[in-house]
Protein backbone atom coordinates (compact mmCIF):
# COMPACT_ATOMS: atom_id res chain seq x y z
CA UNK A 1 0.00 0.00 0.00
CA UNK A 2 2.87 2.79 0.48
CA UNK A 3 4.79 1.76 -2.48
CA UNK A 4 1.71 2.26 -4.36
CA UNK A 5 0.69 5.79 -2.85
CA UNK A 6 4.71 7.01 -3.36
CA UNK A 7 4.38 5.79 -7.13
CA UNK A 8 0.95 7.59 -7.34
CA UNK A 9 2.64 10.75 -5.48
CA UNK A 10 5.66 10.59 -7.75
CA UNK A 11 3.53 10.95 -10.60
CA UNK A 12 1.60 13.57 -10.01
CA UNK A 13 4.49 15.37 -8.58
CA UNK A 14 6.36 14.91 -11.88
CA UNK A 15 3.19 15.66 -13.81
CA UNK A 16 2.74 18.63 -11.53
CA UNK A 17 6.24 20.03 -12.29
CA UNK A 18 5.68 19.52 -15.76
CA UNK A 19 2.55 21.31 -15.85
CA UNK A 20 4.09 24.37 -13.99
CA UNK A 21 7.16 24.03 -16.20
CA UNK A 22 5.30 24.65 -19.22
CA UNK A 23 3.20 27.22 -17.85
CA UNK A 24 6.89 29.01 -16.92
CA UNK A 25 8.55 28.48 -20.19
CA UNK A 26 4.75 30.20 -22.12
CA UNK A 27 5.16 33.32 -19.84
CA UNK A 28 8.79 33.17 -20.30
CA UNK A 29 8.02 33.13 -24.07
CA UNK A 30 5.19 36.25 -23.77
CA UNK A 31 7.53 37.99 -21.65
CA UNK A 32 10.32 37.58 -24.29
CA UNK A 33 7.75 38.25 -27.40
CA UNK A 34 7.11 41.56 -25.41
CA UNK A 35 10.40 42.46 -24.69
CA UNK A 36 11.31 41.81 -27.91
CA UNK A 37 8.66 43.90 -29.50
CA UNK A 38 9.54 46.82 -26.58
CA UNK A 39 13.24 47.36 -28.21
CA UNK A 40 12.68 46.78 -31.65
CA UNK A 41 9.93 49.89 -31.11
CA UNK A 42 12.37 51.71 -29.41
CA UNK A 43 15.35 51.41 -31.72
CA UNK A 44 13.23 51.19 -35.13
CA UNK A 45 11.10 53.80 -36.62
CA UNK A 46 8.42 51.54 -37.45
CA UNK A 47 7.52 47.94 -36.51
CA UNK A 48 5.06 46.52 -38.88
CA UNK A 49 3.28 43.25 -38.98
CA UNK A 50 2.09 41.88 -42.05
CA UNK A 51 -0.76 39.19 -42.20
CA UNK A 52 -0.31 35.87 -44.63
CA UNK A 53 -1.23 37.96 -47.85
CA UNK A 54 1.68 40.51 -47.11
CA UNK A 55 -0.78 43.23 -45.88
CA UNK A 56 -0.29 46.00 -43.15
CA UNK A 57 -1.55 44.22 -39.56
CA UNK A 58 -2.90 46.78 -37.29
CA UNK A 59 -0.23 48.95 -38.77
CA UNK A 60 1.48 52.02 -36.35
CA UNK A 61 1.35 55.62 -36.44
CA UNK A 62 4.92 55.73 -36.47
CA UNK A 63 4.80 53.88 -40.20
CA UNK A 64 2.15 55.84 -41.62
CA UNK A 65 4.18 58.91 -40.52
CA UNK A 66 6.63 57.19 -42.55
CA UNK A 67 4.17 57.14 -45.19
CA UNK A 68 3.25 60.38 -44.70
CA UNK A 69 -0.39 58.96 -44.43
CA UNK A 70 -2.70 60.59 -42.44
CA UNK A 71 -4.19 57.91 -40.40
CA UNK A 72 -2.92 54.56 -39.52
CA UNK A 73 -6.12 52.83 -40.05
CA UNK A 74 -5.85 53.82 -43.72
CA UNK A 75 -2.60 51.18 -44.29
CA UNK A 76 -4.61 48.77 -42.43
CA UNK A 77 -5.06 45.47 -44.64
CA UNK A 78 -3.32 47.26 -47.80
CA UNK A 79 -0.32 45.15 -49.58
CA UNK A 80 2.74 46.14 -48.52
CA UNK A 81 4.36 45.71 -51.88
CA UNK A 82 1.93 48.87 -52.94
CA UNK A 83 4.47 50.86 -51.42
CA UNK A 84 7.52 49.53 -53.00
CA UNK A 85 9.27 51.45 -55.29
CA UNK A 86 10.44 49.58 -57.81
CA UNK A 87 10.06 46.39 -59.40
CA UNK A 88 13.76 45.53 -58.72
CA UNK A 89 12.50 46.16 -54.25
CA UNK A 90 9.28 44.20 -54.89
CA UNK A 91 11.54 41.43 -56.55
CA UNK A 92 14.43 41.82 -53.29
CA UNK A 93 11.63 41.75 -51.15
CA UNK A 94 10.00 38.69 -52.22
CA UNK A 95 13.39 37.40 -52.46
CA UNK A 96 13.33 37.53 -48.41
CA UNK A 97 10.11 36.09 -47.51
CA UNK A 98 9.46 32.87 -46.53
CA UNK A 99 9.96 30.41 -49.43
CA UNK A 100 11.72 32.58 -51.43
CA UNK A 101 15.33 32.79 -52.66
CA UNK A 102 17.49 33.55 -49.85
CA UNK A 103 14.84 32.90 -46.54
CA UNK A 104 15.36 30.21 -44.43
CA UNK A 105 12.56 29.81 -41.85
CA UNK A 106 12.61 31.98 -38.61
CA UNK A 107 15.86 33.71 -39.39
CA UNK A 108 16.45 37.08 -39.54
CA UNK A 109 16.57 39.20 -42.65
CA UNK A 110 18.35 42.23 -42.84
CA UNK A 111 18.54 44.04 -46.31
CA UNK A 112 17.41 47.45 -47.70
CA UNK A 113 14.51 48.66 -49.99
CA UNK A 114 13.13 52.10 -51.37
CA UNK A 115 9.13 52.55 -50.51
CA UNK A 116 7.57 55.69 -52.05
CA UNK A 117 5.37 57.42 -49.58
CA UNK A 118 2.02 59.23 -50.12
CA UNK A 119 3.34 62.23 -51.89
CA UNK A 120 5.29 59.97 -54.30
CA UNK A 121 8.96 60.87 -52.29
CA UNK A 122 11.68 57.83 -52.20
CA UNK A 123 12.51 56.98 -48.76
CA UNK A 124 14.82 54.49 -48.10
CA UNK A 125 14.28 51.83 -45.54
CA UNK A 126 16.61 48.95 -43.92
CA UNK A 127 14.71 45.91 -43.06
CA UNK A 128 14.46 43.28 -40.28
CA UNK A 129 12.37 40.76 -41.13
CA UNK A 130 11.66 37.44 -39.25
CA UNK A 131 8.83 34.91 -39.92
CA UNK A 132 6.75 34.79 -37.03
CA UNK A 133 5.25 31.14 -37.16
Amino acid sequence: HSIFTAVITAAIDRLLHASVRHMLEVEALTQTSSARSHLLDRVCDAVVELDANLCFNKPPPTLAALLRVEQPQALEGVHVKQWIASADDRQRFESHLPGGDTMEDATLQTFRLVLCDSLQQEVEVEVFAVAVL
